[in-house]
C-alpha cells in the first residue's frame, strides 16, 4: 500500500471488498423487516441453545446464533448493489486541506496577536499563512485551466457552449 501523497492525482477510493455472505452484504435498507422479524420470532432459541451444551464460554451458541440470523437475513434482504469506485475532484479535495490549514493558521495568529503583539512568531505564520493563500490561488487557476482545456478539447459541443455561457456578461440562451 503506497502512502504517499500526491495532491495532484485524483483520489479514489476502492470499494471495500465485502464477503458475498456475510452481514455487510446485505442492503439493510430495502430488507423486509416485518418478514425477518416473524422468523426471528418463530425459531426456538432453547432449542438451540439444547443443542450447544458442551459449550461452557458460549462461542458455540454465538456462532450457531450468528449463522442463523445471518441466513434469515440472506433469505429476506436483498443484497448491496455494487457500485463504481468513488473519485473525489482532486482540485476541491486539495484546496479543503489547505483551507483547514488557512483557519488553523488564522486562529493561532489571532491567539499570538491577542496574548503578545510583539512576537517574532507571528511573522513566520503571517508568512505560511500568504503561501497558503498562493496555493489556494494556484489551485483555483489550475482548476479553472483544465475545465477550458476540457471544454475546447471536447467532442460534444454543447459542453463547450456550456462552459462559455458561464463567462458571458450577458445571459443569453445559447
Amino acid at each position: 500500500m503506497d502512502l504517499t501523497y500526491n495532491p495532484t492525482s485524483p483520489i479514489t477510493h476502492p470499494l471495500p471488498d465485502i464477503e458475498k455472505h456475510s452481514f455487510r452484504s446485505i442492503d439493510y435498507h430495502n430488507c423486509d423487516y416485518e418478514l425477518i422479524c416473524e422468523q426471528l420470532g418463530s425459531i426456538d432459541w432453547d432449542e438451540l441453545m439444547g443443542l450447544c451444551e458442551d459449550d461452557e464460554d458460549g462461542s458455540d451458541f454465538l456462532s450457531l446464533f450468528n449463522l442463523t440470523v445471518l441466513q434469515i437475513l440472506l433469505i429476506n434482504a436483498p443484497p448491496k448493489p455494487r457500485g463504481k469506485t468513488i473519485t473525489k475532484n482532486k482540485f476541491s479535495h486539495h484546496r479543503n486541506i489547505l483551507n483547514r490549514k488557512k483557519k488553523k493558521l488564522t486562529a493561532r495568529i489571532r491567539a499570538l496577536n491577542h496574548h503578545d503583539p510583539s512576537s517574532p512568531i507571528i511573522t513566520r505564520v503571517q508568512s505560511e499563512l500568504a503561501a497558503i493563500h498562493i496555493l489556494i490561488r494556484d489551485s483555483v487557476n489550475k482548476q479553472l485551466e483544465d475545465q477550458e482545456t476540457k471544454a475546447v478539447n471536447t467532442v460534444k459541443p454543447m459542453y463547450f457552449f456550456s462552459y462559455a455561457k458561464q463567462f458571458a456578461i450577458c445571459k443569453d440562451l445559447i
